[in-house]
């Protein structure tokens, strides 16, 4: 079993963690990927450092109804992600079609 000090270093992770979450859910809500990925990267490190010790939820059950929140929000982000490829991608596709369609314009007008 943990002692106290270890309960509250877990403590302070999870909230660090749940920080991390949003401020990757506002990164992401205003497509700065960049700052998206890279606080991603740090909730990683801040997860590893929680599960370390596989026995942190038989030990504090209470932290798992918040390593609940964080997943559910993790699945909402990948949703948001996907739909966002997709529609960047359709855009691609758009502009590709465009690009497309001039160059063949401009091979008519030169003959």
């Amino acid at each position: 079993m943990t002692g106290r000090s270890e309960m509250v270093g877990i403590a302070d992770a999870v909230a660090q963690l749940q920080w991390l979450t949003q401020e990757r859910e506002l990164s992401i809500a205003e497509g700065d990927w960049e700052a998206a990925q890279a606080t991603e990267q740090r909730r990683w490190l801040v997860a590893n450092e929680i599960f370390r010790n596989p026995q942190v939820l038989v030990e504090h059950p209470a932290l798992r109804g918040v390593l609940e929140e964080v997943v559910a929000t993790d699945q909402r982000a990948i949703e948001t992600v996907r739909q966002r490829q997709k529609a960047a991608g359709a855009q691609l596709g758009s502009l590709r079609r465009g690009r497309q369609a001039a160059d063949a314009y401009q091979q008519q007008a030169s003959r």
